[in-house]
């Protein structure tokens, strides 16, 4: 992940007024046609979370990517559906849908 996307977050995460272990930020948005859910939390500082949800047609695929180490700047997403990969694939690579 990228430190100024971290970064971002961390903000926003801190202003959140009394944010409890089960608190998470959402952010949701469509990508060719699959629904994307992102979900975000630092109630551990040491160690921030991000998930998120692919759903397309009635498929869907969830997964937890790296917050830490901001030299990755492509994740890999392990034995995902083929109709949501085909979906946000762009010449055979991920990275439009993950810098959008």
């Amino acid at each position: 992940m990228k430190a100024k996307v971290l970064h971002n977050l961390l903000q926003e995460y801190g202003k959140l007024k009394n944010p409890k272990e089960t608190t998470a930020i959402k952010y949701w948005y469509q990508y060719n046609n699959v629904h994307v859910n992102v979900y975000f939390d630092s109630f551990d500082v040491n160690n921030p979370h991000l998930s998120i949800v692919l759903n397309f047609e009635k498929s869907y695929y969830y997964t937890s990517l790296n917050v830490k180490n901001t030299a990755v700047n492509k994740e890999y997403l392990v034995k995902i559906p083929m109709n949501i990969l085909g979906k946000i694939l762009s010449n055979s690579k991920l990275d439009d849908f993950f810098n959008n």
